[in-house]
């Protein structure tokens, strides 16, 4: 199955246009990359200045100017290989060339369309923020009542939030048990959590595991070697976007 991904982009500024744009777009879980579509993005008449593939598996567009009057949009192709259960959205990142703290990311998906119509947005009201982002693992699972409590140990500070000095510490997320067969978490394994900020109750901070939740396995080194559920594109996915967060941040 093919898809087509378009993405409009504008510049935020009431007086100027932004000049040399790039745009970092990971790739979604199963999918590759259409090329023919960017050969024709580019061209004497057209903003799209070149593209090149990363090591990390994301495609870098470079646009010659951003527009701060309208938005400006381009479109391009990529064909799910192979067919995930459940994909989870993809990283988006739009920066100025020669200032990268003029940034944004944002999230995708092969199902917006039929759930919201729009990009899975951590940007709300044109201003970019993300929530707390971690690499964990999982160490118990605790049954009590209608309610499951995940403890985790932080072992990689994605994107730091309210809750500070998290890192080879234990945090406790507690999810409905209308949860526990969609999560299938398994302990002693590592996951990427990304969610909304804790609450700060009675001076410690309550972690919720729900449907604004982005929880996802994180295949170890040795895993991503084989073929094997999708391990080697996953682990490549994961990495991208961890790599992408923590060097170009997050404006909050």
């Amino acid at each position: 199955m093919t898809y087509t991904i378009f993405i409009e982009t504008m510049f935020l500024n009431e007086t100027k246009e932004a000049a040399m744009t790039i745009l970092d777009i990971s790739m979604l879980t199963g999918f590759f990359l259409l090329l023919l579509f960017f050969f024709q993005l580019m061209g004497k008449d057209k903003y799209v200045h070149r593209f090149e593939l990363s090591d990390r598996g994301s495609v870098i567009i470079y646009l010659k100017k951003v527009s701060n009057k309208f938005k400006e949009r381009i479109a391009f192709r990529v064909h799910m290989m192979l067919n995930v259960g459940v994909p989870q959205p993809a990283a988006a990142t739009v920066y100025e060339y020669y200032s990268k703290e003029n940034q944004c990311v944002k999230f995708y998906d092969p199902h917006m369309e039929q759930s919201s119509g729009s990009i899975r947005i951590l940007c709300p009201k044109e201003v970019c923020s993300c929530a707390e982002v971690y690499k964990a693992t999982l160490e118990l699972v605790t049954r009590s009542g209608s309610t499951d409590i995940y403890t985790f140990t932080i072992i990689r500070v994605i994107k730091e939030g309210t809750d500070k000095n998290v890192l080879d510490h234990v945090r406790e997320f507690y999810a409905h048990i209308a949860c526990r067969n969609k999560f299938g978490l398994e302990e002693g394994k590592n996951y990427l959590i990304m969610g909304p900020e804790p609450k700060l109750i009675k001076e410690e901070y309550l972690y919720m595991l729900g449907t604004s939740t982005w929880l996802e396995y994180w295949p170890t080194q040795q895993e991503s070697q084989e073929n094997k559920d999708n391990n080697k594109e996953r682990h490549i996915g994961l990495s991208g976007v961890a790599n992408l967060l923590e060097e170009y941040g997050c404006t909050t």
